[in-house]
C-alpha cells in the first residue's frame, strides 16, 4: 500500500518504454495500464481518467479484441467511468468484456468471474439489484463448484452477495451470509487479516442501518483497537473505523465524542493525503454535519461551500461524492428557510441523476420528493 513510493517508478518505467519501443508496444501499454491504476489508488482521478482514455484508444486501434491488454483496458476504463458517475459507458464496456471473456475462457475462469462481479457491483449502486444478485449468485455458485467453499474469492464473492441483499432489505439473509463468511475468513486468512476485518465492518454497518447500536458500537470499538494495533494509527483502515464510530455516535446524539474522532480522522487525513483527497473531503463534510446539528449553521456553510467546489474541480460534476455535497447543502440551505436556493441546488442534482441514474433510482426518487416539499 505504499504508493507514492510505487509512483515515481511507474513514471519512469512508462517513460523509458514509451521513448525505446513506442506508445503502441504492447509493453508500454501495460506499463501505462498500471500506471493508470496507481492514479486511482492515490485518488488522482482526473489524471486516471485522461489516462485511461489514451490507453484504451491506443490499445483498440493496435490489439485484436480478444487480446488480454485490450480487455484489461476496458475493464479498467469501465472502472473510471464508474468513479466519475457514468454508469452507461461502465456499462457498457463490462458488458463487452464479459461476452469476450465467456467466448473464449467460459464462465468458470477467473477473469469472467471477476468481471461479473464488477458489473454486479455497478449494478447495485444503480439500484438495479435483481441483476446485480444473479450475477453475485452465479459467481459465487461457480466459485464455490471450481475453487472451494474456502477459497478467499470464494469467501469475496459472499461477502458480495451480502450486500446485496442489504440493499433489498433482506437483512436477516444478509446478517447470516455476513457471519459466515466472517468465520470462514476467520478460520482461513486469519481474525486481523484485512479481508476478516472488512467483512466484521460490514456486519457492524448493517446493526448500525438496523439501529442495533449496542452491537454495532462493540463491532465498531473492536475493530478500531484491531486495526490500531496490526496497522497503526494512520493506516487508512484505522482512520474508516474511526470515522464510522464517530457517525455512529453522530447518529445517536452522542456530539462531543463524534466530534473528538471527526477531527482528528480530518487532521490525519490532511497531514498524510492533503485536503484535497477525496477521504480528507469526505472528513470534512462529516464535520459539516456535525456543526449544522449544533445549530453553527454559518461555520457548516462555508465548509459545505468549499467541499463543494473541490469536488467539482477534482470528482467531476457526476461523481458521487459530489452529488452527496450538492444535497448536503441543499438540505441546510432548507432548514434556514432558504427555499430558492435550495430548490435551485436540488433541481442541478435532480437534472444530473435522471442523466447518470435514471428516473427509476431510488435516489433520483428520494430527491424528486425533496424538492416537491420545498415548493
Amino acid at each position: 500500500g505504499q504508493y507514492e513510493k510505487a509512483l515515481p517508478l511507474f513514471e519512469h518505467a512508462v517513460q523509458v518504454r514509451r521513448r525505446l519501443l513506442g506508445d503502441e508496444h504492447v509493453y508500454t501499454l501495460n506499463t501505462r495500464h498500471n500506471l493508470s491504476a496507481l492514479y486511482v489508488d492515490l485518488a488522482r482521478y482526473m489524471e486516471a481518467d485522461q489516462l485511461s482514455e489514451e490507453l484504451l484508444i491506443t490499445a483498440q486501434k493496435v490489439l485484436d479484441e480478444e487480446n488480454s491488454v485490450l480487455l484489461s483496458a476496458m475493464s479498467h476504463r469501465a472502472r473510471v467511468h464508474d468513479l466519475f458517475g457514468r454508469p452507461a459507458e461502465a456499462e457498457a464496456l463490462h458488458l463487452k468484456v464479459l461476452e469476450t471473456q465467456q467466448r473464449l475462457h467460459g464462465i468458470e475462469h477467473p477473469s469472467t468471474l471477476s468481471t461479473m462481479n464488477n458489473l454486479g457491483s455497478l449494478y447495485n449502486n444503480l439500484g438495479r439489484c435483481d441483476e446485480a444478485e444473479d450475477l453475485y449468485q452465479t459467481a459465487l455458485d461457480t466459485k464455490r463448484r471450481v475453487l472451494g467453499a474456502d477459497h478467499p474469492g470464494t469467501l469475496a464473492g459472499m461477502t458480495n452477495l451480502a450486500g446485496c441483499w442489504v440493499a433489498q432489505n433482506r437483512c436477516r439473509d444478509a446478517e447470516d451470509l455476513y457471519k459466515q463468511a466472517i468465520k470462514a475468513k476467520q478460520r482461513v486468512l486469519g481474525e486481523e487479516h484485512p479481508l476478516t476485518l472488512s467483512s466484521m465492518n460490514n456486519l457492524a454497518a448493517l446493526y448500525k442501518q438496523l439501529a442495533r447500536n449496542e452491537e454495532a458500537e462493540r463491532l465498531f470499538k473492536q475493530l478500531l483497537d484491531t486495526n490500531r494495533r496490526v496497522f497503526g494509527d494512520d493506516h487508512p483502515s484505522t482512520l474508516t473505523c474511526m470515522g464510522n464510530l464517530a457517525s455512529l455516535y453522530f447518529e445517536l446524539g452522542r456530539y462531543e465524542e463524534a466530534g473528538r474522532l471527526f477531527n482528528a480522522v480530518l487532521e490525519s487525513r490532511r497531514r498524510l493525503f492533503g485536503d484535497e483527497h477525496p477521504d480528507t473531503l469526505t472528513s470534512l463534510a462529516n464535520v459539516a454535519r456535525l456543526l449544522q446539528d449544533q445549530a453553527q449553521d454559518d461555520e457548516a456553510e462555508v465548509i459545505c461551500k468549499k467541499v463543494l467546489a473541490v469536488r467539482q474541480r477534482v470528482l467531476g460534476r457526476t461523481h458521487p461524492d459530489t452529488l452527496k455535497s450538492l444535497n448536503g447543502l441543499g438540505k441546510l440551505y432548507e432548514l434556514q428557510g432558504r427555499y430558492d436556493e435550495a430548490s435551485r441546488l436540488f433541481e442541478e442534482l435532480i437534472r444530473t441523476q435522471r442523466k447518470v441514474l435514471g428516473d427509476e433510482h431510488r435516489g433520483t426518487l428520494t430527491n424528486m420528493m425533496n424538492l416537491a416539499l420545498v415548493y
